[in-house]
């Protein structure tokens, strides 16, 4: 997900005086990541299913107050839910599993519920979102 770019720079401090330096830089096209957390690769069925989904920025750093979207997929069917960040990045989520019928689970956080559209103008931005399969 890193793009090289190299930057020359050319500088003028007084008349007559000429620097030139080139430096490489890398720059992401990544926009945030998504990771699951406290969650368990198992759940029992009728028994509430509990974890937490961590948000972070490009750089990092912990994105608070975040919308992101956690996505079901099971044997009945697909299930959205929006959950909202607090202070640390952090989205709790508990989910009823009466409905899961002993079967495997996809569990996928997402930054945004449509996919981007590919626009050749612009620099492609990627989110990394989360992903967990449970049975």
């Amino acid at each position: 997900g890193y793009q090289e770019f190299q930057l020359s720079y050319i500088w003028f401090p007084s008349a007559g005086v000429e620097a030139n330096t080139t430096q490489d830089i890398y720059i992401s096209s990544q926009v945030g990541s998504i990771t699951f957390e406290d969650t368990k690769d198992f759940y029992y069925p009728n028994f509430p299913f509990s974890g937490k989904i961590r948000v972070r920025g490009h750089d990092g750093s912990l994105l608070k107050n975040h919308s992101v979207f956690l996505v079901i997929y099971g044997t009945n069917g697909t299930i959205h839910q929006t959950l909202t960040t607090d202070n640390d990045g952090l989205a709790p989520f508990k989910l009823d599993t009466v409905n899961w019928s002993g079967g495997d689970i996809s569990l996928e956080g997402r930054f945004q519920m449509e996919n981007s559209v590919y626009n050749p103008g612009q620099k492609p931005h990627y989110y990394r979102n989360g992903y967990l399969h449970v049975q």
